[in-house]
């Protein structure tokens, strides 16, 4: 499964834990509940809440937390981008520039 940068940002958030106020946000955010429902990324709980009795009934979003496939789509996910990272980046540049010494190296050998 790839994961969008905001998701992996929304996993992130929820691995190093969410406050009430910072869940209330979140629960309002398409992308976040998508990770919810549709990929049973994260786990939401919520508590009933009758402030007004009965006619006010409301669910309020309590604790937010990584389901394991979460865990492991997240760790998949961010071990990708570091080798991507590696791969596309630092290999390029470091063969570059050996290719760089040994070209110099042999025009001054043979000039």
């Amino acid at each position: 499964m790839v994961l969008s940068k905001k998701q992996i940002k929304w996993l992130k958030k929820v691995k190093s834990g969410m406050s009430e106020e910072e869940l209330a946000v979140a629960v309002k955010n398409k992308t976040f509940l998508s990770l919810d429902r549709d990929n049973n990324l994260i786990k939401v709980e919520y508590h009933l809440d009758f402030e007004n009795g009965w006619d006010s009934m409301a669910w309020d979003p309590k604790k937010v937390s990584l389901t394991a496939k979460g865990m492991s789509a997240l760790d998949v996910e961010l071990e990708r981008r570091r080798t991507d990272i590696r791969n596309n980046l630092w290999f390029p540049i470091i063969v570059g520039f050996i290719t760089y010494l040994l070209g110099l190296l042999t025009g001054a050998i043979f000039l």
